[in-house]
């Protein structure tokens, strides 16, 4: 265990004179979008150098800042498109929480608003984002009993040069598949249904996350293919 300093858990305000935290960074930054540059310089002392290039770098290339807000419009067509019924085959809705949030879907007009409303000591804050997540991908409990607990290959998305060492020790002595690019995948899809599971799932994803890149041009799909891991 490491003790926490600082701010407390999902603290959403930045306090100078302690280390805020992940949420209140991200809630800065997101509120502040459109001066990345200024909203990076305000927040250098609470960050590490090395994460703030790679937001930086980001940001320059139209690909952030993302939130959970950025959904909004989408989850809350899905929210009031879908169904009592059909919700009760998202993974992890049941004992009527359908109706619940089939009715607060038509009450509320934003994410916040609506986890707000419907959190309860049963459905902690977290776990209803998930749920969120899983109305998105629509991931149903026949697709969840499906799947296997543990994973069935490792999809690469960046490594370091120390990385790259280890990635030949795992090369020989592991027993999943390692995918380093889209097109890897196809020699695994026609002997493991499982592995095609869950890549439709992961793909699926990344085309979505996509979608609400800042810059346009951004927003294409079938980047899982098109990609090539991140070295540093």
């Amino acid at each position: 265990m490491i003790k926490r300093k600082g701010s407390e858990y999902l603290e959403t305000n930045i306090q100078e004179e302690t280390l805020p935290s992940a949420t209140a960074i991200r809630n800065f930054l997101t509120q502040h979008s459109s001066n990345y540059s200024k909203s990076l310089q305000e927040i250098k002392n609470h960050c590490p150098n090395s994460t703030l290039k790679i937001l930086e770098e980001e940001f320059k290339l139209g690909r952030g800042p993302i939130s959970l807000e950025s959904l909004t419009p989408h989850l809350l067509t899905l929210l009031r498109r879908t169904t009592p019924q059909e919700l009760q085959n998202i993974t992890n809705v049941s004992e009527g929480l359908e109706n619940r949030i089939h009715k607060l879907a038509l009450q509320t007009t934003n994410l916040k608003e609506f986890l707000t409303k419907l959190k309860t000591k049963r459905y902690t804050y977290t776990r209803l984002q998930r749920f969120l997540i899983h109305l998105l991908l629509n991931y149903t409990t026949n697709e969840e009993s499906y799947l296997q607990k543990e994973p069935v290959y490792l999809h690469l998305l960046g490594f370091s040069e120390r990385g790259k060492e280890l990635l030949k020790e795992i090369q020989k002595e592991g027993t999943l598949p390692i995918i380093t690019k889209g097109a890897h995948v196809n020699k695994y899809l026609q002997d493991n249904p499982q592995i095609q599971c869950s890549w439709n799932l992961d793909t699926l994803a990344t085309d979505i996350y996509s979608l609400l890149f800042p810059l346009p041009q951004n927003r294409t799909g079938n980047l899982d293919y098109l990609q090539k891991p991140v070295t540093r």
